[in-house]
């Protein structure tokens, strides 16, 4: 990839980047990551074709803008992990899991009326 190609792919990664702002979607983060590792491989690429101050250069900025997205990335695969373990867990079929909860037995005068709701209901008839 040539550093024209390169230098377009990241104008369109912080171009998507700004359109969908504007819709609401925020994906700033993983362009920043997105943008370092490109910029790392560019690097790698020139330092093997002898050009080492440049790509010592691109190394460091693209490393840079990877160790700012690492709090995105533990993120992200701390919620990847925490959906994924949820979806087993709702899932899971084999009775595995906890046993269901004790119920405790309705009061024997549950269903009964008492005293303040017959007098409630003089309230609200009278109220109307």
């Amino acid at each position: 990839m040539t550093g024209k190609k390169v230098f377009g792919v990241i104008l369109l990664l912080i171009g998507a980047s700004a359109l969908l702002g504007m819709l609401g979607i925020h994906i700033g983060g993983i362009i920043s990551m997105a943008i370092g590792v490109i910029l790392i491989g560019y690097g790698m690429k020139q330092w093997r074709a002898g050009k080492q101050v440049w790509a010592a250069i691109l190394l460091c900025i693209g490393i840079l803008m990877l160790i700012g997205s690492l709090p995105m990335v533990f993120t992200l695969l701390l919620g990847a992990a925490f959906v994924y373990f949820g979806y087993k867990l709702i899932t899971d079929d084999s009775g595995s899991g906890p046993e269901a909860p004790h119920t405790v037995p309705p009061h024997p005068h549950a269903g009964l009326n008492d005293p303040f709701d017959e007098e409630w209901e003089k309230i609200m008839k009278h109220s109307k």
